[in-house]
């Protein structure tokens, strides 16, 4: 009987230790954060820092084998346009940055021209 007891002690014991370190955000990648009435949440800063999210930033949420993701909306855009932009340089002829900064040249005499050329 003294030895079930001690055992059931002990696994209390685990418990309210498991628990404490929730509690502390030491367990094994846990955040948690409690849903407002309203259904608003408070992200941990280290997520967000984690995000590089700040005040105003929109956030986008997949369903992914169960699981929900979270990401910065914008940062998800920006990696969606790289996607679909790659390689489109190569193919008009900008193979470093000279051709970029010539591109530009080019293209800020052109507009210099329509705007100030056409006035006359």
């Amino acid at each position: 009987m003294l030895l079930k007891v001690v055992s059931y002690i002990l696994i209390i014991n685990e418990v309210n230790r498991f628990l404490n370190k929730l509690r502390r955000k030491e367990a094994i990648g846990v955040d948690l954060a409690r849903v407002s009435s309203n259904g608003l949440i408070k992200i941990p800063d280290d997520i967000l820092k984690k995000l590089k999210l700040k005040a105003g930033d929109k956030v986008s949420f997949r369903e992914e084998d169960g699981n929900i993701i979270i990401n910065n909306a914008s940062y998800n855009a920006l990696k969606e346009i790289q996607g679909e932009m790659k390689g489109k340089a190569e193919e008009q002829g900008i193979l470093d940055e000279v051709d970029v900064k010539n591109l530009i040249k080019e293209t800020r005499n052109e507009l210099w021209s329509q705007k100030y050329e056409s006035n006359n």
